[in-house]
């Protein structure tokens, strides 16, 4: 099963009660959620070339036309980005890991990306850095607030790492930040 579905055990574990209360929106409910702002968005790149080395821009105009998605993480790219077009998902900030891949994944689905080395897979050799970055990211997605949403683009090594989460590319999953009680996992939108 992946953990995504038990963000009870592995997500509430280190916050407040609080944080835990309340069931989590069905599937299909989570597009009418995320609508309404407010959320964060963490997913992988999308689906990438086995031969494409990754590479780290100083820019995301840098990583255009190195075409490091496959056809199959283009085409997933492009439904997603279509049905956060058709649910009318308001999408304030978008932080992508500074790897091609994820910028590339950014670009595409939302149109644009800031680079965050937070997000990035490299350095989690050094326990300190590890530590810190994970931190980072998780008190960012804590204190996300804004009527509009928060789109992290990064690895699924980096998302398991720092909130115990499992995911493939094609996943993409809404976080309701929580301030001080830290964050709740609600599910993943299904992509059509």
């Amino acid at each position: 099963m992946p953990h995504w579905r038990m963000p009870g055990l592995l997500v509430c574990l280190a916050l407040t009660v609080s944080a835990c209360a309340g069931k989590p929106p069905r599937q299909q409910d989570l597009w009418n959620v995320i609508a309404q702002g407010g959320y964060v968005l963490l997913m992988p790149h999308l689906s990438a070339t086995q031969s494409a080395p990754e590479s780290k821009p100083a820019s995301p105009a840098r990583c255009n036309g190195h075409g490091l998605l496959s056809g199959q993480g283009r085409a997933q790219a492009q439904r997603l980005k279509q049905a956060i077009q058709d649910h009318a998902v308001p999408m304030v900030r978008v932080l992508a890991s500074p790897d091609c891949r994820c910028v590339e994944t950014a670009g595409i689905v939302f149109g644009r990306a800031e680079l965050w080395s937070i997000l990035d897979a490299a350095g989690y050799s050094d326990a300190n850095m590890h530590r810190q970055k994970n931190a980072a990211l998780r008190e960012a997605i804590s204190r996300w607030k804004s009527e509009g949403n928060l789109a992290l683009v990064s690895h699924s090594s980096t998302i398991r790492d720092a909130l115990g989460v499992d995911m493939l590319p094609g996943e993409v999953l809404v976080i309701e930040p929580m301030g001080d009680a830290g964050y709740r996992v609600l599910g993943q939108v299904p992509l059509n």
